[in-house]
């Protein structure tokens, strides 16, 4: 990419490197319980970093506190389940340059679990609503564009009611496909 460099002389044009993958990360951390009714409630810690956290602040620059927290709720909102509780809990830093943007979340989702005879089946997908129905067609007719290279990282911890126990986990699966990995 290129960019102008301004100096006395007016400027020159220069070339710009494009951040990885790597430096541009979503985390989300949840640490939940579920409830024997199936209800999985908790706290959830976003943190965004590189160019992401720099387009977040770009955009909310102009907007006072209450406008950022509906930003930011909402974005939770349409990542897990329709229905789910969302309340922002900290007050990120808005005003720094090259750190981390860091929001906190109060969340529950109602009915998260699935009762199957004696059985409670936990979707692993929780952060799936908005990947549902992306790139379902075979045939691409409008192009696919990404701002810049990015990734995501999810951490979830969920904390069982009392008396249950696990009997059995899904193998872990590598679903990295290395479509668009700038390494």
């Amino acid at each position: 990419m290129e960019g102008l460099r301004l100096d006395k002389n007016g400027g020159t044009w220069i070339q710009t490197t494009l951040p990885t993958s790597e430096q541009t990360q979503v985390q989300r951390n949840a640490r939940l319980k579920i409830s024997t009714e199936g209800d999985v409630s908790g706290n959830l810690t976003m943190t965004y970093t590189g160019l992401d956290a720099a387009a977040l602040r770009v955009e909310e620059r102009n907007q006072d506190d209450e406008a950022r927290r509906k930003v930011l709720e909402e974005a939770v909102k349409d990542m897990i389940p329709a229905g789910s509780e969302v309340e922002l809990s900290n007050t990120p830093d808005w005003k720094a340059g090259n750190t981390p943007l860091v929001a906190e979340f109060g969340i529950k989702v109602p009915g998260w679990t699935a009762a199957a005879g004696k059985r409670v089946l936990l979707p692993t997908g929780l952060f799936a609503a908005q990947e549902k129905h992306l790139f379902e067609h075979a045939n691409r007719v409008w192009p696919v564009y990404f701002r810049y290279p990015y990734s995501t990282a999810d951490d979830l911890t969920f904390e069982l009611p009392e008396g249950w126990k696990i009997a059995s986990m899904p193998k872990e699966i590598d679903r990295d496909a290395k479509a668009v990995d700038t390494r």
